[in-house]
């Protein structure tokens, strides 16, 4: 396996998952849009959302490393003018469609560990809710291991 392979496997397994694009198309109406790498002069906007971009963010291997280690970032993005007043609490829905979708993300990916082939480590978060109104972005950095056979190639 290599890096790029992962991140397939992994948007494989998003795009594959009936809870995350039901999800998405009951929604949002329309279905869910994968990215592996963008464009970064001409990024996915407002009209491409809700999307998932993933690319490599991450690897350790060598020698005397048994287990190769890989960091999959995954993005997700979705836009949400409407807010929620609630006596003198206004809540952007934004807000909790994105930890909705992030959910059912992280959710499709432990689903699809059995077709990855890689150990799950964890993940870490980061919310952008202001910054790009009325875009809702998410970065997940996934980290996955995997187990060296003696005949894997350290280095790839």
């Amino acid at each position: 396996m290599n890096i790029y392979t992962l991140t397939a496997a992994i948007a494989s397994v998003l795009e594959d998952n009936s809870t995350l694009t039901d999800w998405v198309d009951t929604t949002y109406g329309h279905a869910l849009k994968t990215y592996i790498g963008i464009d970064n002069r001409q990024p996915p906007g407002p009209d491409d959302c809700p999307h998932v971009i993933l690319f490599p963010a991450g690897k350790i291997a060598g020698d005397g490393i048994e287990e190769k280690e890989y960091v999959v970032r995954v993005r997700v993005a979705l836009v949400q003018e409407e807010s929620t007043p609630a006596g003198l609490r206004i809540t952007q829905d934004g807000i909790t469609e994105l930890d909705t979708m992030v959910g059912y993300v992280i959710d499709a990916i432990a689903d699809g560990l059995d077709t990855i082939g890689v150990q799950w480590m964890g993940y870490e978060s980061s919310f952008e809710t202001v910054e790009h109104f009325p875009m809702f972005l998410c970065d997940l950095d996934f980290k996955f291991l995997e187990p060296l056979a003696v005949t894997n190639n350290v280095y790839n």
